[in-house]
């Protein structure tokens, strides 16, 4: 699932980005001491908003990625390259 990797990565670029740029507008908020949320009440919504959203859309990607069998995923080797047996 190369695909699932790359949107969870453009996601987060998205994020990181949007939260980045808020830090450096003249928002009267703290980086310390203002929770990230208190964005979304401010005139720079939008940016708070661009960020949620992209980090929401990640959060399926990154899923269905981490599924049992949707990648090269094996079962773990024993000794011997037998199957690993669980008790």
């Amino acid at each position: 699932m190369m695909a699932a990797g790359i949107i969870g990565l453009l996601g987060l670029a998205v994020t990181v980005a949007s939260l980045a740029w808020l830090q450096l507008q003249p928002t009267k908020l703290s980086a310390l001491r203002d929770p990230v949320s208190q964005y979304g009440i401010t005139g720079f919504r939008a940016g708070y908003r661009a960020a949620t959203i992209a980090f929401g859309a990640t959060q399926p990607a990154i899923t269905s990625g981490l599924l049992p069998g949707s990648a090269r995923s094996r079962q773990p080797q024993g000794i011997r390259g037998r199957p690993f047996r669980w008790p």
